[in-house]
């Protein structure tokens, strides 16, 4: 497996691949992933005065977060 990203403090595997067959990817881990890297770009792209591209990316960031709580059998924030 490769690591491709630390999420809170933990590194996150994203990908395997097995002998002779097509790489294998665990949706909690790549949708943390994702999450982060929007992150970053999205401060990126704030500091670079792109308001619409930083909150496009933040809307991303968010939608990725979600997808991971609920992977992860959590609720999304505001539920109970």
């Amino acid at each position: 497996m490769r690591t491709l990203a630390r999420s809170a403090g933990k590194k996150v595997q994203i990908m395997a691949t097995l002998p002779n067959k097509k790489p294998v990817f665990d949706p909690f881990a790549t949708a943390s992933y994702l999450a982060a890297i929007a992150a970053e770009l999205a401060a990126l792209a704030e500091r670079n005065r792109l308001p619409v591209v930083a909150y496009l990316l933040g809307m991303a960031r968010m939608e990725a977060e979600t997808v991971a709580r609920q992977l992860a059998g959590r609720p999304p924030d505001g539920s109970r």
